[in-house]
């Protein structure tokens, strides 16, 4: 991948089974909904209404993830993540309830919102690293900083990719920060199928 300016990123997606790049997308910030509504793929759990204990992966020292109601998109709560330290860490839900089976062949689009207060300072780095039958397959890379992030609002990313009838599809998240003190709000997370 490649970042190409205005906080996106270029992103190839390869076949593991051709040994060929299957298509190039952008991780794009979405500006603008559609009021028409399609059925969300992912189990009750990602709405993070539930409150969990997260696993942490690595760096802990650098964060705490929880479930909170002071920020959330829709539901009850949102995952506030809480930067203790500078740098990354890595953390998933350490359960199946994150997971999802493709139904069917197709083109599939992935989305969440993050949400920073009006006065936050210095950058949000964040990652989604996605799974494929346990296989790494996708890595989606942000920068939330300053001038390109809107605060004080849910700002909406999404990313397109492929799967086949019978995929699993898991997540491992990588957020970090480039000062103490800062928390980001994520919600809304979503899968659809493109069809």
């Amino acid at each position: 991948f490649w970042n190409i300016g205005s906080g996106h990123t270029l992103l190839f997606n390869f076949n593991y089974k051709t040994n060929e790049i299957i298509m190039a997308t952008i991780l794009a910030k979405i500006t603008n909904s559609i009021s028409e509504y399609s059925e969300n793929l992912l189990t009750p759990f990602c709405t993070f209404d539930k409150t969990h204990t997260w696993n942490i992966i690595s760096g802990g020292a650098n964060g705490i993830v929880s479930n909170s109601s002071v920020r959330k998109f829709e539901g009850s709560k949102s995952l506030r993540v809480d930067f203790t330290g500078v740098g990354q860490f890595v953390f998933s839900s350490g359960s199946t309830e994150m997971n999802f089976t493709a139904p069917k062949d197709g083109i599939y689009i992935l989305s969440s919102r993050f949400f920073r207060e009006l006065t936050a300072t210095g950058d949000v780095s964040f990652e989604f690293t996605l799974f494929k039958n346990a296989i790494p397959f996708l890595e989606i890379n942000e920068n939330f900083n300053t001038e390109t992030f809107e605060l004080g609002k849910w700002n909406n990313f999404a990313q397109s990719f492929e799967l086949e009838e019978g995929d699993v599809l898991s997540f491992v998240l990588k957020i970090g920060s480039s000062i103490t003190g800062n928390h980001i709000y994520i919600d809304g997370l979503k899968l659809e199928l493109d069809d």
